[in-house]
């Protein structure tokens, strides 16, 4: 019987895919390096990270940086952005099931409380931002534990081919959601558990989990 739904962040709840490409072109036109065009950046949906940041030409020694800058400017500006249409309701439905809702993020505690009591998004059990690009198998099997929580009642819900690779490497069921970064082509190739196109899908699935 499912106890826990665990949510990735961005891109699961919180459009800030907009917010981030400015946040990245602004950096560029200050640090005088090329950025792609429209259609290079959509093309960017259909690879995993490391993919991605091959394809903008991005040395791997420099992802730290990018990574650090991109959150720290993301926090100034975190109010722009807006939860996707129907997270809200689908929350409030798993709060009346007495459902743990729980969110794991590779973007810091800080930007997520945040954007929470901005939207006056219903209370969350548990939130851990981790503030990592890579890695979050290890973070979601310590939060595992910490909930006293297994396959069989968890499941983890992201839309990013590393939600798929974490929540493998956690032992647990992934939910892959079509509506964030990574297009459903790419996510399906991966064969999730469950794939969601709404969150009115999402909180269906949930329902019969």
């Amino acid at each position: 019987m499912l106890k826990a739904a665990i949510f990735d962040f961005d891109g699961t709840l919180a459009d800030t895919y907009p917010l981030t490409i400015e946040i990245l072109r602004q950096m560029a036109a200050e640090e005088q390096w090329p950025f792609p065009d429209s259609a290079t950046i959509e093309s960017l949906r259909s690879m995993t990270i490391r993919q991605m940041f091959k394809t903008l030409n991005v040395p791997l020694r420099r992802l730290p940086y990018l990574f650090t800058e991109t959150r720290a400017r993301l926090h100034d500006r975190i109010g722009e952005a807006s939860p996707y249409n129907g997270i809200a309701p689908m929350l409030e439905d798993l709060k009346n099931r007495d459902l743990k809702r729980i969110i794991l993020s590779s973007n810091t505690q800080e930007i997520i409380d945040s954007f929470l009591q901005k939207h006056r998004m219903p209370g969350f059990d548990d939130v851990e931002g981790y503030g990592k690009l890579f890695g979050k198998g290890r973070p979601l099997k310590r939060l595992l534990k910490k909930h006293g929580a297994d396959r069989s009642s968890a499941v983890y819900i992201g839309d990013e081919v590393r939600d798929i690779d974490a929540a493998r490497y956690a032992g647990i069921p992934v939910i892959s959601v079509t509506w964030g970064f990574n297009t459903a082509e790419l996510l399906a190739r991966l064969k999730p558990d469950h794939m969601v196109d709404t969150p009115e899908e999402l909180r269906d699935l949930l329902r019969r989990l």
